[in-house]
């Protein structure tokens, strides 16, 4: 017995010491209209997680958001007529970042002065899947019913589209009919678009006044990444900003309120009116409501339409450019889009694409102008294609330069326009290309490297250090890449190089003589020729590449001492074989020719002479003078005797 007691003891005291569970959020999945509701509703363990786990649609039914919940969309979607957040609420959309997934649909187009997400005092987040939401008449879709401003609203992924009612006074998103308030829109990631097709409508912003009062004040829309689109098409619209006035003379359009597109944010703004600024007036531009301030470091696309940029009594700058900041038409055409009028300023740190007045642009505001006649162009960014601009081309052969002598900076659509004035250009060549006129100069030999005698000198006439590469080119002979000619004969040759982009040229006429001989042809007129004969050569030579070389230098000599050499011509005094040899540079030839004995007179014995030549004559003629004595010596003694 007093064991169960300590037992019961022991476990009382460790049930006394265990730790207090904090609450939890309340965890539901529903798969129905009712369920929904009533998860919805049930705050005791607030905040709320819901999750859909169906496709849950009726567009009859309304959604009273009680607590801070999230409803987690999954890949279900969910239509009603009405979400109604509770003030200080914050109810958050969850889903796929990319905005695939889910969707939830509200829709009270079919109702009167009704939002479709009504957020009035509360927060709307989206972090992923998809919202839509169309308002009832004289309200928003997003914001505020009739009477009320609009919440806020923060889109952190997925996707959000806000549809107004058409022909009337209420907003996509923010305030309602009867000078609602814009609120506050903030975009970080993912994608919001808004859009009022009403003749009066706002986009983003302030309601309308109706028929009497100021329009409703403007939102306070931040965009730090992901995209906003705000489109207004109606004649009298604003895509962001304030409300339309009502119709007291003394009545204006509702403030504009602000926009700031941080450096990794883009919004996309389209109304015929204005893109941005104070609401419209029945009364003129003078009951247009205060601009406001439009801060632009990331980018701004005005695809079509207008901004008219007011006065502000708050803003020194009524836009705001940034070092990083664009201001730009369509994607497609970044300089083609809405006109900008207006009495207010902007400071331009950036790149403003399209064309404001340049009497109220302050900083990047830069007017070029052209000595060639070309019309200025104004450029309102850092270069000129940064600015979406074109640089006239300069006549032919020159280049955009600073300074008339060129001289100065040679100028580019990369060249820095940045801060305001005007900078002239002058068309200058950037340098001259020229030829050799001596013939020496232009003259090559087959074989051998040539050096092309082309000069390229600047401006101030002067031989560039070191010369631009230089481009040979012909359409009448080939052009070789290592210099070494070998074909002889004339060739036209075009001389280019590139200096500053400018592309000179020039023209030279080389001629290709023959290389060194390397063979010889020596053509007699006979091989044989009788004792005493002369035989003209003729010396043909071609060098390494098959050229005809001039042979008028090459020397002929013989074998044989008594021969006469003048010229390419031989005389043979002795009858032999000869070998005459022909002799041009390093190149040699030679050929034999037979020399016949000289014929005998008719009836006179003649003794064959050989190659000993005319001294053996004296000997045969001694010989015959000593026969011719001893024979008158004989006839003598005989006569003698017989006496």
């Amino acid at each position: 017995m007093s064991l169960r007691i300590a037992a019961s003891a022991l476990v009382a005291g460790a049930i006394a010491i265990a730790p207090v569970a904090p609450a939890v959020a309340a965890t539901n999945t529903v798969t129905s209209m009712s369920g929904l509701q009533a998860a919805l509703l049930d705050c005791s363990t607030a905040p709320n997680t819901i999750t859909l786990g169906a496709d849950i649609v009726d567009g009859t039914a309304s959604l009273q958001v009680g607590c801070d919940t999230t409803l987690v969309l999954s890949t279900f979607d969910l239509t009603s007529r009405r979400v109604d957040l509770a003030s200080g609420v914050t109810f958050t959309v969850a889903g796929p970042t990319d905005g695939s997934g889910g969707t939830l649909t509200a829709d009270s187009s079919g109702t009167n002065f009704e939002a479709g997400i009504r957020t009035t005092g509360s927060t709307l987040t989206v972090t992923g899947a998809s919202v839509v939401a169309y308002g009832g008449v004289n309200a928003s879709a997003i914001g505020g019913d009739t009477g009320d401003s609009g919440g806020t609203l923060n889109v952190a992924g997925g996707s959000v589209r806000a549809i107004a009612f058409p022909n009337a006074y209420g907003t996509a998103i923010g305030g309602g009919y009867l000078e609602g308030s814009g609120g506050i829109v903030s975009v970080s990631s993912g994608s919001l678009y808004a859009e009022n097709a009403s003749i009066y409508g706002v986009a983003i912003g302030g309601g309308g006044a109706g028929a009497s009062g100021n329009g409703g004040a403007g939102a306070a829309v931040t965009v730090t990444g992901g995209t906003l689109t705000a489109v207004a098409s109606g004649s009298n619209s604003t895509a962001v900003g304030g409300g339309v006035s009502g119709l007291n003379a003394s009545d204006r359009g509702g403030a504009g309120g602000s926009l700031v597109i941080g450096p990794g944010g883009e919004a996309v703004l389209e109304s015929p009116r204005s893109a941005f600024g104070g609401g419209w007036s029945h009364f003129g531009d003078t009951h247009y409501g205060d601009f406001g301030a439009l801060q632009v470091q990331g980018t701004l696309r005005l695809p079509s339409g207008a901004l008219v940029v007011g006065d502000d009594p708050v803003s020194v700058s009524e836009v705001s450019i940034a070092a990083g900041g664009a201001l730009l038409g369509s994607a497609a055409a970044p300089a083609t889009g809405a006109s900008i009028t207006g009495t207010g300023q902007i400071d331009n740190q950036g790149v403003i694409a399209l064309a404001p007045p340049a009497a109220f642009v302050r900083g990047n505001n830069r007017l070029l102008t052209f000595d060639s006649g070309a019309p200025a162009v104004r450029v309102f960014a850092p270069t000129l294609d940064a600015g979406s601009r074109t640089l006239p081309g300069a006549p032919a052969g020159t280049r955009w330069n600073t300074a008339a002598d060129g001289s100065g900076t040679w100028f580019t659509g990369t060249s820095s326009t940045s801060g305001s004035g005007t900078t002239a250009l002058y068309a200058v060549a950037p340098a001259t290309i020229t030829a050799s006129t001596s013939p020496a100069d232009l003259t090559a030999t087959s074989g051998v490297p040539y050096t092309y005698p082309v000069l390229v000198s600047g401006v101030d006439g002067i031989a560039l250090d070191p010369q631009p590469a230089v481009n040979f080119s012909s359409t009448d002979c080939t052009v070789p890449s290592d210099r070494v000619f070998v074909m002889a004969g004339a060739c036209t040759i075009t001389a280019t190089a590139v200096v500053e982009g400018v592309t000179l040229s020039t023209s030279l006429v080389v001629t290709v003589q023959a290389g060194a001989p390397a063979a010889l042809t020596l053509t007699p007129p006979s091989t044989t020729v009788d004792q005493g004969g002369t035989l003209r050569f003729t010396l043909t030579g071609t060098d390494a590449a098959g050229n005809t070389v001039d042979t008028s230098a090459a020397v002929l000599t013989s074998d044989v001492r008594t021969d006469v050499v003048d010229g390419h011509s031989v005389t043979f005094p002795t009858a032999s074989p000869h070998t005459i040899t022909a002799t041009l540079g390093a190149a040699t030839t030679s050929i034999v020719i037979q020399v016949t004995p000289r014929p005998a007179a008719t009836g006179a014995a003649v003794l064959p002479q050989t190659g000993g030549g005319a001294s053996a004559v004296p000997f045969v003629v001694a010989g015959g003078v000593v026969l011719l004595l001893a024979g008158v010596a004989l006839l003598i003694a005989r006569r003698r005797s017989r006496r």
